[in-house]
């Protein structure tokens, strides 16, 4: 089986393909009857023609990079794999070419399948010969310059997003449909913090991730507005009511963000509300209406959680306020400033 230009903007595989196509059309030549009478040649010599004819680059007309589908090709998003996967099933394969094109490398190599879980010693020993034979054969072809191969070993290829989207273990078959995604180790890195890796499609709730740290602080100071009333700099709020704020010691030299808009979440004794005004350098502004609604009281030395778990068990996810703020979890988890007192739980 040969096949070229999964991606239609490599055009190199185009001209590989006219090459072989015209080989098999001429007469009288012994090495290729000698080929002809052992084996059966299946040619597609363009894998995405839909793809081609919207001037595409790397993608179908569905927007899928044909070359990414081959482990879940369906008749929706990538017709041109799965009919050329049943007609493999049919047929037979013995050796499979996919011609690509690369225009950084100005050399003709092969990349091998070394990184898939079905790689074997059997198949490592039939690439070494091919590669070998072709070598002997072509100057063309070379083994110097090309992809860097992958290292033999146990593999690691999931990090959180991959561990929660396919939960697939280690242990499972390589015929499991998630298999591939867990290989021999899993790495998850921001969902060991509670942070999902994909808010907001899905939430640490959605995920039943917990929170592993806590930004907490107090409401030093209580003021009473009146409608019209406005607060902070700039006073890009301006009370539409009477209503109570909160005066709360964190800002952006301790790392909370200065982006967080007025809406922002934020816990008071562990009753969800929000924050009111723009971020100060050492003081931020919450609304404390809530809290009086839910029939609690908050006033000086009151608990502020800004993100994570409250001392009544409430949560507030890090992802919520790094979304309002207009960034993720990861850079609020790296950005507390040295002036932040740390203390770890249990210690």
């Amino acid at each position: 089986w040969i096949i070229a230009q999964q991606h239609p903007g490599e055009h190199m595989a185009e001209w590989f393909m006219e090459g072989i196509i015209e080989r098999l059309q001429q007469d009288g030549d012994t090495e290729l009857k000698k080929l002809l009478s052992v084996a059966d040649l299946y040619l597609i010599p363009n894998m995405n023609p839909d793809g081609a004819f919207h001037g595409h680059l790397r993608t179908n007309a569905m927007g899928q990079d044909l070359n990414r589908a081959w482990q879940n090709a369906s008749q929706e998003i990538s017709p041109e794999v799965l009919f050329a996967q049943q007609q493999m099933e049919k047929y037979g394969v013995d050796l499979f070419l996919d011609i690509h094109g690369d225009e950084e490398i100005p050399y003709v190599f092969t990349a091998g399948c070394e990184g898939n879980p079905g790689y074997t010693p059997r198949i490592e020993a039939l690439e070494k010969h091919f590669r070998s034979h072709l070598s002997a054969l072509t100057r063309d072809f070379q083994t110097t310059h090309g992809y860097t191969r992958d290292l033999p070993g146990e593999r690691s290829l999931s990090n959180s997003a991959a561990t929660l989207r396919h939960p697939a273990t280690a242990n499972q078959a390589s015929s499991h449909p998630d298999a591939f995604a867990s290989s021999d180790w899993v790495r998850p890195g921001i969902a060991l913090y509670g942070s999902s890796p994909d808010f907001p499609a899905h939430s640490a709730l959605d995920w039943n991730l917990q929170p592993s740290m806590t930004l907490s602080s107090k409401i030093i100071a209580t003021q009473d507005l009146v409608a019209g009333d406005s607060v902070g700099y700039g006073s890009l709020f301006v009370a539409d009511k009477p209503m109570r704020i909160g005066v709360v010691a964190c800002g952006y030299a301790d790392g909370y963000p200065r982006a967080c808009p007025t809406g922002t979440p934020i816990l008071a004794n562990g009753v969800r509300t929000r924050v009111v005004g723009r971020v100060s350098m050492d003081m931020i502004t919450i609304d404390l209406s809530a809290v009086t609604a839910a029939g609690g009281q908050a006033g000086f030395g009151s608990e502020v959680t800004l993100w994570g778990r409250a001392a009544n068990g409430t949560m507030l996810s890090i992802d919520e306020v790094a979304h309002s703020a207009g960034t993720v979890g990861y850079e609020l988890m790296c950005a507390l400033a040295a002036r932040v007192p740390v203390v770890v739980a249990g210690e």
